[in-house]
């Protein structure tokens, strides 16, 4: 099983590195992404597109996604141009993406840019 490592905003496949040698000892190939405008790509223009693109060139069948912090969006959009692919997304101290909210609304759990803060999602999402 492989699994597709998407680091957060702020950090580049680097960070997983500490990681590698668990991998194999459980059985398990790992690879971590860099995506464009970070690590070796950080000359590469960002995009959604990109960053999903970046993604999904390194899937196959069965693969697992990691999603850190804002690569939890990245992973998704990955998940769902791909999902023939993934076989389980995990969400690591991740950002989720939001249904009808924008990136920035829902990194900052806004319900739109000059919105109050959502912190209880549950509740807005009727499970209160």
């Amino acid at each position: 099983m492989l699994f597709v490592f998407v680091h957060g905003g702020f950090h580049a496949a680097w960070c997983w590195e500490r990681r590698s040698p668990s991998w194999s000892w459980l059985g398990h190939e790992g690879v971590a992404v860099d995506l464009p405008g970070h690590g070796a790509r950080v000359d590469d223009e960002s995009t959604l597109a990109n960053r999903r693109d970046a993604i999904v060139s390194m899937m196959r069948p069965g693969d697992v996604l990691v999603g850190h912090s804002g690569g939890g969006f990245d992973a998704t959009l990955a998940a769902d141009a791909a999902a023939e692919l993934v076989s389980h997304i995990t969400y690591l101290a991740a950002a989720l993406p939001r249904e009808g909210r924008t990136y920035p609304e829902a990194m900052a759990m806004r319900d739109s840019e000059d919105g109050e803060f959502d912190a209880d999602v549950r509740r807005n999402a009727g499970l209160l």
